[in-house]
C-alpha cells in the first residue's frame, strides 16, 4: 500500500484544540473569479479558549492508498 505525504494539523498550546484560526489577507482574483490568499500574520486565536493563543504544528498518521 502506498502512502501520502507529511499530513499536520495546529493546534492551541494550551488546550490541545484543533479549532484555531489566523488574521490574514486575501485579494480577488477576477479571472478566477474566487477569493486568493495573499499572506498569514501572527496572530492565532483557538475558538474553544476563546483567545489568542500560539499553535503547535502535530505530525498526523499518513493516509494509506
Amino acid at each position: 500500500m502506498a502512502t501520502t505525504g507529511k499530513r499536520v494539523t495546529f493546534v492551541c498550546y494550551v488546550c490541545g484544540s484543533n479549532n484555531v484560526t489566523r488574521d490574514a489577507w486575501a485579494r480577488w482574483d477576477v479571472k478566477a473569479q474566487e477569493w486568493v490568499l495573499g499572506d498569514l500574520y501572527d496572530n492565532a486565536d483557538c475558538q474553544d479558549c476563546d483567545g489568542e493563543t500560539k499553535l503547535v504544528e502535530v505530525e498526523l498518521a499518513p493516509v494509506r492508498a
